[in-house]
């Protein structure tokens, strides 16, 4: 397995917005979530400044809760089968609509062993990491992705939160400017195939 390497658009990479570049148009900002009473207690909240920011904090005596909205790890994984790559379609979205494997992790998890059973769960196969491909902020739902290539065998048999999939060969695979996209367009780096981005998730890419 590799170590960790920052998942980045690759140099002159076609219609890529650079880093640290807002998402693209048609995608809603990402939002901190509001809260409003401590969940320890049951006390208001309250902004205030922590040195990295305000942040919603319990000023109760002896609770002192801070609500620190820290980005939430999620795991990805470019599930290859039968030298093909796995996209599937969340049963939420719209038709046309392909993506990766992802799942939040359970407690105390680790990320390598999160992402196979995530893959279990979803796709029914039993899979191997074969490489970490990165650790990435997804800014808009304020997460931290952890993308790996893992290799599977077995059967598909979607879990109900899948409502379609799509096996693809490596060089006609579209990733999409955001998230998970850029770490399917490294992956097809690796293997000499320059990616053709979307231009928004969501697009359909004909698959």
């Amino acid at each position: 397995m590799s170590t960790s390497v920052p998942l980045t658009p690759g140099p002159g990479a076609p219609n890529v917005p650079e880093p640290g570049t807002p998402e693209p148009a048609g995608l809603p900002p990402y939002v901190a979530p509001q809260w409003r009473f401590c969940p320890q207690c049951g006390g208001p909240l309250a902004a205030h400044d922590h040195g990295a920011g305000e942040r919603g904090t319990c000023h109760a005596e002896g609770c002192g809760f801070v609500h620190w909205n820290n980005p939430v790890p999620v795991v990805a994984a470019i599930v290859e089968l039968d030298g093909r790559v796995l996209v599937a379609r969340n049963a939420a979205w719209a038709e046309g609509a392909w993506g990766l494997i992802t799942g939040f992790l359970e407690p105390l998890e680790d990320p390598a062993e999160g992402v196979l059973r995530e893959v279990a769960e979803e796709t029914g196969l039993t899979g191997r990491v074969e490489k970490l491909l990165g650790v990435a902020p997804f800014r808009r739902k304020n997460e931290l992705l952890i993308s790996y290539h893992v290799v599977a065998t077995g059967e598909v048999r979607l879990s109900p939160e899948l409502a379609d999939y799509r096996l693809v060969e490596p060089a006609r695979l579209r990733p999409w400017p955001s998230g998970t996209g850029h770490a399917l367009a490294q992956w097809m780096r690796e293997r000499g195939h320059e990616p053709v981005y979307l231009d928004h998730f969501g697009q359909d890419p004909g698959y």
